[in-house]
């Protein structure tokens, strides 16, 4: 045999050698790939709720219940979750942003979402409606909002999108709005209204039509309302679950269902 044709050989079997190589590299790596998809898909998605009446409350047999636990039902019915309550919104964001949650499944205005680095929102789960409130015999409200003298709109600092609203207002159309922000809840911030102790208080509108309807010196604007889209918040990196959240969302978003845990009303 001549020399040529035993390199011909060797050549040959080091050709078939690289190739088995990187076959059973191939089917190493696919292998993996998929024990970590399966991995990811069985893992216990750790969920931050607000222990608040709009994210989460303990019944009288210590049962945790709420519109956040509703949807969260609708939203995740093929995964296993852990809820871990905060009673701090900071606290919450912190540990999302470290990873050890992976969704804040509390509702907060899409724009300031997208404010919060280490986050992404999911798609908008429900719009709020938002109405000023001043005296009914106050008719030359428009004329102070699009005025130069510095006007002051009250809010509760407990109604984080109402602050939210307000801001917007002050940045986009009447840059002589003050926010005022107020430790006292919004029903007592009316009642200073009431009283003429303030002049103007943003909150939202089933709230501000709920309180003109038992205090007819007030009155709600329309003409000054804003509606803020809300979401949920995840961990920049839990791409999947984002996606698997926000699809869900837009199927389900608009069924009775859905609006039925929107509003709070119970089956029956």
């Amino acid at each position: 045999m001549s020399q040529l044709s035993k390199s011909k050989r060797i050549t040959i079997a080091n050709g078939f050698a690289i190739l088995a190589a990187a076959l059973l590299m191939w089917l190493f790596t696919t292998r993996r790939s998929q024990r970590e998809s399966t991995q990811s898909d069985s893992a216990i998605v750790k969920v931050a709720i607000d222990l608040s009446p709009d994210g989460l409350r303990v019944d009288s047999l210590g049962e945790m219940t709420g519109r956040a636990k509703k949807l969260l039902e609708l939203l995740l019915p093929q995964k296993e979750y852990e809820i871990v309550p905060f009673s701090s919104r900071s606290e919450a964001i912190e540990e999302l942003v470290k990873g050890n949650v992976q969704l804040y499944a509390t509702t907060m205005p899409l724009s300031m979402a997208n404010k919060i680095e280490g986050t992404k929102p999911t798609e908008w789960l429900y719009t709020s409606s938002f109405y000023l409130l001043h005296k009914a015999n106050d008719t030359d409200w428009k004329a102070d909002f699009t005025g130069e003298r510095p006007v002051e709109v009250w809010v509760s600092e407990e109604d984080q999108a109402a602050i939210t609203i307000v801001e917007n207002l002050a940045e986009l159309n009447y840059p002589s709005l003050t926010v005022k922000k107020s430790e006292l809840p919004t029903m007592q911030l009316a009642i200073q209204l009431s009283k003429g102790e303030i002049n103007y208080l943003i909150c939202d509108k089933a709230l501000a039509e709920a309180i003109v309807a038992v205090d007819s010196t007030l009155q709600s604007s329309k003409e000054i309302g804003f509606e803020l889209q809300q979401v949920w918040l995840l961990n920049e990196q839990s791409d999947r679950l984002k996606a698997e959240i926000d699809s869900t969302i837009i199927l389900h978003r608009g069924s009775k269902e859905w609006q039925d845990i929107i509003n709070e009303i119970e089956k029956k």
